[in-house]
């Protein structure tokens, strides 16, 4: 986030890495118990030039805010029994593992039903986080490089919900958390990642069938979402 701003403003990324640490000045939301990050509302924004970094991500925080309120983050959120801030952390794990906005729903599903039955969320995305990696599906040395973090983001070895948001989701991503769709789904796989194609599934059998066509379209790796 912050390097798409540096490259689309005259501010250096020093300038907006500063800025960022700044945690008291952000105006964040109180349930944003670690930080800013997630805070940052993505959306399309317009800065005179002149304009401070400070006051860029204290914008973006605003956003949030409003999006917050409008879709009755904290209410809802309460009612499925968690807090924004947890709820937050399910939108950021949507936003980081869909290939299409009509996919979230079902990812949130998965994420709900896993966490309801205190199975670990075996999430690549929490992962390339926790070992400051990117890519689409962990390798081995990946794998074990996530099960030594200590964040909180290793949801292959540890069960439960990561500490908070690591991406900033968007609005269909944060609706996506507080309304799941209807479904038994514990497992989804990117079987075209290119295409942004997901399958989801309610058994491992299914799962195995579905990591097979990934590895057949994409090849390597944990192949998902999911497990």
């Amino acid at each position: 986030m912050l390097q798409l701003l540096a490259d689309n403003t005259g501010l250096s990324l020093e300038e907006l890495q500063a800025a960022y640490e700044q945690t008291d000045d952000l105006n964040l939301p109180d349930y944003a118990t670690e930080g800013p990050a997630g805070y940052l509302f993505p959306s399309t924004y317009r800065f005179e030039p002149d304009t401070e970094a400070l006051s860029m991500l204290r914008t973006m925080v605003t956003q949030h805010k409003q999006v917050a309120e409008q879709v009755n983050l904290e209410s809802r959120g309460s009612d499925l029994g968690y807090d924004p801030n947890e709820i937050m952390a399910i939108a950021s794990i949507v936003q980081a593992e869909s290939g299409r906005a009509e996919d979230m729903p079902k990812i949130s599903r998965v994420v709900h039903n896993r966490l309801d039955i205190d199975m670990p969320l075996q999430m690549d995305s929490t992962c390339f986080y926790a070992i400051g990696e990117y890519g689409i599906a962990l390798n081995n040395d990946q794998l074990a490089q996530c099960r030594e973090d200590t964040s909180g983001f290793d949801t292959y070895h540890s069960p439960g919900l990561i500490p908070g948001p690591f991406v900033a989701p968007g609005q269909d991503a944060i609706e996506a958390a507080l309304d799941p769709a209807d479904g038994e789904w514990l497992y989804f796989v990117a079987t075209d990642p290119d295409n942004g194609v997901t399958e989801f599934a309610e058994t491992h059998e299914e799962f195995e069938v579905l990591k097979e066509r990934f590895q057949e379209t994409w090849g390597g790796g944990s192949s998902e979402g999911g497990e």
